[in-house]
C-alpha cells in the first residue's frame, strides 16, 4: 500500500498592504513523502475546505464538488520537486480551481484537507488535516460594509495605532456612537490618523510641545513631547530622521526581537520568507573564451598548519553549459546544439539540433580541433634476441598409407601335413536329371545304350550283360544288373542330357 505524509506547511494570506483589497486566494506550501522518500513529478491534488469535524462539514473545495468532507470529483495538477509544492487556493487561473468565499472564515475552526495522487496508486486522504491560522481569517475584512462596525464588535482597547493607517478612519466607516474612549489605546489616534478639515489659524501653535518635528501624544490631561518626530521622514526615537523610516533602538515582530540596536538581523535565519517565485527563463550559453597560457610553477612552499574549518559559502553561479561528447558522428543519430563529434579524425561542434548533416563548417557544425599531420616513420628498432625455445608441440595426424610393395619370391613347399578330420556331410545336391533306362531282353544292336540313349546324350553307364537282369534306381543317375533270372539279354544305361 502506497503512504503519503505531509512533512511541513505553510498557510500564508497574500497581500501587499491592508488598505488594499484582500485576494480570494491563499497561498499554501508543503512537502509530500510517499513511503519515505520526497516524491518528485506532477502530482495530482484535491483541496477542500472544513469545519474541523470528522468528516465534517465541507465549506468549500477545488472544484465545488465536495459534500460533507467528502473528496472532490476534479484534480488540480501541479509541479512537485524533492517533496516540495506550492497551490494558490481559490486561484482561478489554474484548471479545476474556483475562488475561495470570504464567508468560509465565518466559521470558527477551519481546516485544510488534502487528496493526493502519483499517477500510479490513485488517490489517497493525506493526515491530518491541516488548521487556518489567523491569517486565514483576514480575508474576512473584505467583506466588512460601511458602518458595520459598532461598539459591540470592539473589545476595550482593541483600536491601536498598529491598526490604523494614515486617513484609515473615514465617517463612512463608523456607525454613530461607535468609538468610545474605552475602545481607543492610549497614544492612538494623531494627526495622521484622522480625516479632517485644518483650522485657518491656529489656536495654540504649541499645544506644550518644545521640540522641533515632535508629534504629540495626550498624556491624559494635555498634549505632550511623544516619541514620534516628522520631518519629511518619520522617526522613533530619532528627533531629526534621516530615512523614511528611522529607528532608534532595536525591533520585535510579536514581542521578539528580530533587528538589534546596531541594525543587524537577529530573527529566524531564513528570514521573511515569501511565497516561492516564478523562475525566469535561462539565458543563452555564451561563447567559450580562449584559454590563457599557464605560467610557471612557482616552488612549493612549506606546509602551514590546517586551519580550521571555515562556514560553508553561498553555492557559486552556474556556469554556462559545457559540451556534451558523443563520440564518432552517426548518420542515424540525433545532435542537440552542444554536442561534439569525432569526423575523419577531426572534432567537431554542434550549432544546431540535426540528424545525417555531415559536420563540414557552416550552420550546423564548427570545428573544434583539426586532424594532424601523419607522423615521419620512425627509425628500424633493433633486432631483438631469440627467445627460449618453446615446449614440444602435439602428435600430429597419421599420413596416409603407403603403396604396396613387390611380391617376394615363392618359398619352399612345406611338408605334407596330417590329414585333417572329415567334414560334416555336404548338404545334397541337386537331383541330376536322368534317364535310367534298364532293358530285358531284345537284340544286341537295339539293346545298346547308344540305341536307346541316341547320340546327343551321354552315356554314364552301360551295363550290358547277357543272360543277366537289370534294376534301376529311378532318377538317381545309377543302375546295376542282377542276376535274379536269366535273360536272354539285358542293358542298363543311364542317358544324362
Amino acid at each position: 500500500m502506497k503512504t503519503y505524509l505531509i512533512i511541513f506547511s505553510v498557510l500564508a494570506l497574500s497581500f501587499t498592504r491592508l488598505s488594499a483589497q484582500v485576494p480570494q486566494w491563499i497561498s499554501y506550501q508543503g512537502r509530500i513523502v510517499a513511503d519515505g522518500t520526497n516524491f518528485t513529478g506532477t502530482g495530482q491534488f484535491k483541496f477542500a475546505l472544513v469545519n474541523g469535524g470528522t468528516p465534517g462539514v465541507s465549506l468549500w473545495s477545488n472544484d465545488g464538488t465536495s459534500v460533507a468532507g467528502s473528496q472532490p470529483t476534479a484534480p488540480v495538477s501541479l509541479s512537485v520537486a524533492a517533496g516540495l509544492f506550492n497551490v494558490l487556493l481559490g486561484d482561478e487561473t489554474l484548471p479545476n480551481m474556483t475562488a475561495v468565499p470570504v464567508t468560509v472564515f465565518a466559521n470558527p475552526v477551519v481546516r485544510l484537507r488534502i487528496w493526493f495522487n502519483d499517477g500510479v496508486h490513485g488517490f489517497s486522504q493525506l493526515t491530518p488535516d491541516q488548521p487556518f491560522s489567523a491569517v486565514g481569517y483576514a480575508m474576512m475584512a473584505r467583506s466588512v460594509p460601511a458602518e458595520a462596525i459598532t461598539t459591540a464588535q470592539l473589545a476595550p482597547g482593541a483600536v491601536t495605532s498598529l491598526q490604523l493607517g494614515a486617513g484609515a478612519i473615514q465617517n463612512g466607516n463608523l456607525a454613530n456612537n461607535a468609538v468610545t474612549g474605552t475602545k481607543i489605546a492610549a497614544s492612538t489616534i494623531d494627526i495622521t490618523k484622522l480625516s479632517f478639515t485644518p483650522l485657518t489659524a491656529e489656536v495654540d501653535p504649541k499645544v506644550a510641545v518644545t521640540t522641533n518635528n515632535a508629534i504629540p501624544r495626550w498624556n491624559g490631561t494635555a498634549l505632550v513631547n511623544g516619541t514620534l518626530f516628522d520631518n519629511g521622514n518619520i522617526g522613533i526615537g530619532k528627533t531629526n530622521p534621516v530615512a523614511r523610516l528611522d529607528v532608534s533602538g532595536g525591533i520585535a515582530i510579536n514581542g521578539t526581537n528580530v533587528i538589534n540596536t546596531l541594525g543587524q538581523w537577529v530573527g529566524s535565519p531564513t528570514g521573511l520568507v515569501g511565497p516561492q517565485g516564478i523562475p525566469g527563463a535561462t539565458g543563452p550559453v555564451g561563447p567559450t573564451g580562449p584559454a590563457g597560457a599557464t605560467g610557471p610553477a612557482g616552488a612549493p612552499g612549506v606546509a602551514g598548519p590546517a586551519g580550521a574549518t571555515g562556514p560553508t559559502g553561498p553555492a557559486g553561479a552556474t556556469g554556462p553549459k559545457g559540451l556534451n561528447w558523443r563520440s564518432t558522428w552517426s548518420s542515424t543519430t540525433p545532435y542537440a546544439t552542444n554536442d561534439a563529434v569525432q569526423y575523419s579524425g577531426s572534432a567537431w561542434m554542434a550549432l544546431q539540433a540535426s540528424t545525417n548533416i555531415i559536420p563540414t563548417a557552416g550552420a550546423n557544425w564548427s570545428l573544434l580541433a583539426s586532424r594532424g599531420d601523419t607522423g615521419l616513420q620512425g627509425p628500424q628498432g633493433a633486432t631483438g634476441v631469440t627467445g627460449a625455445t618453446g615446449p614440444q608441440g602435439p602428435q600430429g595426424l597419421q599420413g596416409p598409407t603407403g603403396a604396396t610393395g613387390a611380391t617376394g619370391p615363392t618359398g619352399p613347399t612345406g611338408a605334407t601335413g596330417a590329414t585333417g578330420a572329415t567334414g560334416p556331410q555336404g548338404p545334397a545336391g541337386p537331383a541330376v536329371k536322368t534317364s535310367a533306362i534298364c532293358i530285358n531282353g531284345g537284340t544286341v544292336t537295339d539293346m545298346s545304350c547308344a540305341a536307346r540313349c541316341g547320340s546327343s546324350t551321354k552315356v554314364v553307364v552301360d551295363g550290358s550283360a547277357y543272360g543277366k537282369a537289370c534294376q534301376v534306381t529311378a532318377d538317381t543317375g545309377s543302375c546295376s544288373a542282377i542276376n535274379t533270372t536269366a535273360f536272354n539279354y539285358s542293358v542298363c544305361c543311364v542317358c544324362k542330357p
